[in-house]
């Protein structure tokens, strides 16, 4: 599976043209682990599944919102699911640079959360987010959406400075 989302039409506001739920609103917006927000509606009942994780050189658009040349990175794409329905596709961009003793740990991170590596270190900060939306087509694998009735999907994206380090980590709401 091959998603991109150099197209997309970013904005520093959720896009107005689709009504969200306010209690869906507070979590979209907020600035803390998704993971730890998830797991507390969900009562543990989270899985993630590694898609992808391996190195490659970053995309323009990413390189970009990095504010970086282009380089080799890690890419990891996870699906993140409650109980057994996908709920979020996440991709994390880790360039080579980010990779220090204090950050070698995500080299082996697998299965588990990044969220719980970043927002566990003494020394991070999360950019304000950048929103889009895209087509549900790119996910229909993931979803099982046979439907030809077509969905748009809230995309976020944020630079995450571990340890001094920059990380890149797009969220997308599938459900």
């Amino acid at each position: 599976m091959q998603i991109t989302f150099k197209d997309l039409a970013w904005s520093k506001n959720i896009p107005s043209n689709i009504k969200i739920p306010t209690k869906l609103k507070d979590i979209i917006t907020n600035k803390s682990s998704l993971t730890k927000i998830l797991r507390n509606k969900y009562h543990d009942k989270l899985t993630v599944h590694l898609l992808r994780n391996e190195w490659q050189i970053l995309r323009s658009h990413e390189s970009l919102a990095l504010n970086i040349n282009k380089s080799p990175a890690l890419i990891r794409d996870t699906i993140i699911s409650a109980k057994t329905t996908p709920i979020i596709f996440a991709r994390c961009c880790i360039p080579s640079i980010s990779f220090s003793e204090q950050n070698k740990d995500l080299l082996t991170w697998k299965n588990t959360p990044i969220g719980d590596f970043i927002f566990s270190q003494k020394h991070y900060y999360r950019s304000d987010f950048m929103y889009s939306f895209i087509k549900s087509k790119k996910f229909d694998s993931i979803t099982n959406n046979n439907s030809e009735k077509k969905e748009l999907f809230l995309i976020r994206y944020s630079n995450i400075n571990i340890n001094f380090m920059p990380i890149l980590i797009y969220e997308v709401f599938i459900r």
